[in-house]
């Protein structure tokens, strides 16, 4: 099987009949093996007919893909996070660590190092800050420059799409739009 027809092979009905989120995976790993995008291709194409008692999960899994930048518009389109929004409730609003983190009005700072000036679409922020700089000066690296900067800002826990500790970033998902009061401050590197 070519990695162009990794979705030909799977039904609509397969995904509709998977019994658990690792269900989901086994279908992806009897798949095409030299394809590193497989989960996040066969998510984007069927995400809409996977069991909502199991989306959530795959969700937030599937974001733990280092390479979801290359389907951020599929990952992250509107409808896809208001459908996940409407599923991750008790992952988020529960979250004892979300929780004692947030202000008295249930806002939580968070962070995001950058070099380039767009964030329009940036979706994984941070609660810690350290991490933003790690990032921030990562990016500089990358990209050759001697500057990077911190954007923060407030976001409300409803707002949350997912948050993912599985890497150690203390990652926030939400869309860039939920994020309020956003600032700069700017870093040597």
């Amino acid at each position: 099987m070519t990695e162009e027809n990794i979705t030909d092979e799977i039904t609509e009905k397969q995904i509709k009949n998977i019994k658990s989120a690792d269900d989901f995976f086994k279908i992806s790993s009897n798949l095409c093996k030299n394809s590193p995008d497989k989960d996040l291709k066969i998510f984007t194409t069927f995400w809409q007919y996977i069991p909502d008692e199991f989306l959530y999960d795959i969700y937030k899994e599937i974001l733990c893909d280092k390479r979801r930048f290359k389907f951020h518009k599929q990952l992250f389109a509107p409808i896809v996070c208001e459908k996940i929004k409407t599923l991750n409730k008790d992952d988020i609003l529960n979250n004892e660590s979300l929780l004692s983190a947030a202000d008295s009005d249930g806002f939580l700072t968070v962070y995001r190092g950058h070099t380039n000036p767009s964030s329009r679409t940036a979706a994984s922020w941070t609660l810690n800050k350290n991490t933003a700089h790690w990032f921030g000066k990562r990016h500089a690296l990358l990209a050759g420059e001697n500057q990077y900067y911190i954007l923060f800002g407030k976001v409300n826990i409803a707002d949350i799409l997912t948050y993912i500790t599985k890497m150690n970033e203390d990652e926030i998902v939400v869309m860039s739009k939920y994020v309020i009061g956003k600032k700069r401050e700017y870093f040597d590197f």
